[in-house]
């Protein structure tokens, strides 16, 4: 009896030993889903972080292109201010030296807006003795030449 004791025992220990290595297969092939599930996460993350690092260099290539262009115009803007200044100096010497012509010429045309009224003035002065002389009134004394 001692025997089939002994093998009860064996039997049990072994029926529990087998209740044990099913538990940890299970167990095992959890923990082996769990793992796939987070090394297929790592990857999915892996790709994202990969696409968003790509995203992230086309951005700043982007912005640098963006910067180089604004700098571009900033100094094409900068060339037309000097140039603009420039012609807006020579602009204002030039209406200043109109200005002036201007002046000296309204000063000459009002002289000779003067010497033309004397010269009118003399003018008529000598169309009225030739009047005169030519037609003398009953008054006025003749001319003999």
């Amino acid at each position: 009896m001692a025997n089939t004791q002994f093998i009860a025992d064996l039997v049990s220990r072994v029926d529990q030993l087998l209740n044990q290595h099913n538990a940890l297969q299970h167990t095992l092939q959890q923990m082996s889903a769990q793992l796939a599930q987070a090394e297929a996460e790592r990857d999915t993350l892996r790709t994202q972080l990969h696409t968003q690092q790509e995203q992230h260099h086309t951005e700043q290539a982007a912005l640098a292109t963006q910067l180089s262009n604004a700098e571009a115009e900033r100094d094409l803007v900068r060339a037309l201010n000097g140039e603009l200044a420039a012609k807006n100096a020579a602009l204002t010497a030039l209406v200043a030296d109109l200005e002036s012509q201007l002046s000296s010429m309204s000063t000459e045309h009002d002289l000779l807006r003067s010497r033309h009224a004397a010269a009118r003035a003399r003018i008529d002065a000598l169309l009225d003795r030739l009047h005169k002389n030519t037609f003398p009134t009953s008054d006025s004394p003749r001319v003999i030449d």
